[in-house]
């Protein structure tokens, strides 16, 4: 939730800050992704997400499979989901809400059923 808070907050500053690091051509949204994204919330750096989106219509990122995010079966750790989806989701939220509101996220939840396979 401390990442969903400093997006609330800033958000106008984050989307404005996509838009100036996507100008940039070729390395836009690494620039975003690696440097900018970082400084508003820290704590998510080690996932490694990049941002391809950000706009007052939705947020869209990609989270690619590192060895330091992954569980004892290969696959990307339930937590490291859970987190990017708390990122993406409540940047799309934010996003569509008026600047002069701001929102809170109360409550971050995820199940695990059971490992897909093939």
């Amino acid at each position: 939730a401390a990442a969903a808070a400093a997006i609330a907050r800033n958000s106008a500053r984050v989307t404005r800050a996509f838009a100036t690091a996507s100008s940039v051509p070729l390395l836009g949204p690494w620039v975003f992704s690696a440097v900018v994204f970082p400084l508003f919330a820290p704590n998510k750096r080690q996932l490694g997400l990049r941002f391809t989106r950000w706009d007052g219509g939705g947020v869209r990122a990609e989270l690619p499979q590192r060895f330091w995010i992954q569980n004892p079966y290969q696959s990307i750790d339930l937590g490291a989901l859970v987190s990017a989806g708390e990122v993406v989701g409540y940047g799309a939220c934010v996003g569509a809400i008026p600047p002069h509101l701001r929102s809170l996220p109360v409550r971050v939840s995820a199940e695990f059923h059971k490992k897909a396979r093939g």
